[in-house]
C-alpha cells in the first residue's frame, strides 16, 4: 500500500520508534525538510506544469499537518506523513488512509492546492465572471457536505463531489483539471456547464502569462518546524472530529444480506465475512465516494458488532455480499443521503 512512490530517504533517529513512542514526539522534533525529500520531484513537476502554461507563479511550499492553502497566502502546505514511510505507516494505522501517498494522487492534490494559491496570489475571487460561474468565496465553509448527482456543472478530480463543497473548492478542482496536461478537458467537458468554468480559467490564465503575483508573501501558517504539539494529541483531535460525523451516519446494509441460520451449513458466518473483508470494503467505499476511510471503518465496526451479537449468517455468496455492501454504502453517500467530511 505504501510502495508506489519510492525514493531514497534521509535517515532519522525516530525511524525505528514504535507507534507509541512516535506519538510522544512533538511535530517540530521530526526535523523534516523538503529539499532532498521524496516530495521534491513532485513539487518541481508542479512548477514545470505552471511554466508550460506561461505562468511565472511558483507557490512556495512548506510542511504542516494537513493539505491546505491558507486564505490570502500564495503557497501550499503539505502534510508531514508524506515525507517518510514510517510516518505514512502511522497515518494509515491511526486513520486508515494516507492521502496523497502515490505519485498520481500527490500531483492531483498539488494541482488542486495550486488553484487556491494562484487565486490568493492574483485576487481572482474578486472577478465578477468568476463569482457568477463559481459563486462567492465569502460563502461559509461547511464542516460536512452532501454529494449531489450533477455531472454537468462540476468537474471530477479528487473525488466525485468535492467541487460541490464550496465555490472555492469548485474553483480549485476546475483549475486542477485545467492544469493537468493529460486531462483532455476540452473534449471531456464539451457541452457541459463545467466547460464554461474551464474556459474562464483558460482565459484568466492567458491574461496572467508573464505577470508577477500581486501577493508575494511567504507566510507559512502551521509550519511543522514550529509546532510543539505532540503527534498523539494531533491524532486524538482528528479522530474526535471525524467521529462527530460518524455519529450522524446510519449504515444501511442490503436487505437480503443476512439470514438467521446457516441453511444446512452451506453459508458463512456474517462475523467471519466482516472480519475478513472490512479493510477492503472500507478502502473501496472511501475511494469511490471521497468519504474519509476512518469514518467508513467506524461504520463497519458498528455493523460487525451488530452481527456478532445476533449470530447472523450471510444469505448471499461471499463475493456477491461484498459487492452488494460496497454498492449500498457508496450509493448512500453518492445519493446525498450521507454527509462527507471536509
Amino acid at each position: 500500500m505504501l510502495g508506489s512512490m519510492s525514493s531514497s530517504q534521509p535517515l532519522f533517529y525516530w525511524e525505528m520508534y514504535s507507534s507509541q513512542r512516535l506519538m510522544e514526539l512533538r511535530f517540530k522534533d521530526l526535523e523534516l525538510r523538503i529539499k532532498g525529500s521524496r516530495l521534491e520531484p513532485f513539487i518541481e513537476q508542479l512548477y514545470v506544469e505552471l511554466s508550460a502554461q506561461g505562468l511565472r507563479f511558483r507557490p512556495h511550499v512548506w510542511i504542516s499537518d494537513e493539505w491546505f492553502s491558507p486564505d490570502g497566502v500564495p503557497g501550499i502546505a503539505i502534510p508531514f506523513y508524506l515525507f517518510h514511510r514510517r510516518l505514512a505507516q502511522l497515518e494509515r494505522a491511526e486513520l486508515f488512509e494516507v492521502k496523497g501517498w502515490s505519485g498520481q494522487e500527490c500531483m492531483k492534490l498539488l494541482r488542486h492546492e495550486a488553484g487556491h494559491a494562484i487565486d490568493n496570489a492574483f485576487g481572482l475571487r474578486r472577478i465578477r465572471r468568476r463569482q457568477k460561474l463559481f459563486g462567492l468565496s465569502s460563502e461559509a465553509y461547511p464542516t460536512f457536505y452532501s454529494y449531489r448527482s450533477d455531472g454537468n456543472r462540476f468537474v471530477r478530480h479528487l473525488n466525485p463531489g468535492y467541487a460541490q463543497a464550496h465555490p472555492d473548492e469548485d474553483w480549485a478542482e476546475t483549475f486542477a483539471v485545467w492544469l493537468n496536461p493529460r486531462s483532455n478537458w476540452r473534449k471531456l467537458y464539451k457541452g457541459k456547464v463545467a466547460y464554461a468554468k474551464l474556459e474562464l480559467i483558460d482565459e484568466l490564465m492567458s491574461s496572467l502569462r508573464g505577470r508577477s503575483p500581486l501577493t508575494r508573501g511567504r507566510e507559512k501558517p502551521g509550519q511543522l518546524s514550529l509546532d510543539a504539539r505532540k503527534m498523539g494529541d494531533y491524532y486524538k483531535a482528528k479522530r474526535e472530529r471525524l467521529l462527530s460525523l460518524h455519529s450522524r451516519i446510519k449504515l444501511k446494509t442490503p436487505q437480503n444480506l443476512y439470514c438467521s441460520s446457516s441453511a444446512k451449513g452451506s453459508r458463512s458466518l456474517a462475523l467471519d465475512f466482516w472480519v475478513s473483508e472490512q479493510p477492503a470494503i472500507s478502502q473501496k467505499v472511501s475511494s469511490l465516494t471521497g468519504q474519509h476511510a476512518f469514518v467508513v471503518e467506524r461504520l463497519l465496526d458498528r455493523e460487525l458488532e451488530r452481527v456478532a451479537k445476533r449470530g447472523l449468517y450471510l444469505k448471499l455468496p461471499w463475493e456477491e455480499a461484498k459487492e452488494a455492501v460496497i454498492g449500498q454504502l457508496s450509493a448512500e453517500v453518492l445519493c446525498g443521503k450521507q454527509p462527507i467530511a471536509m
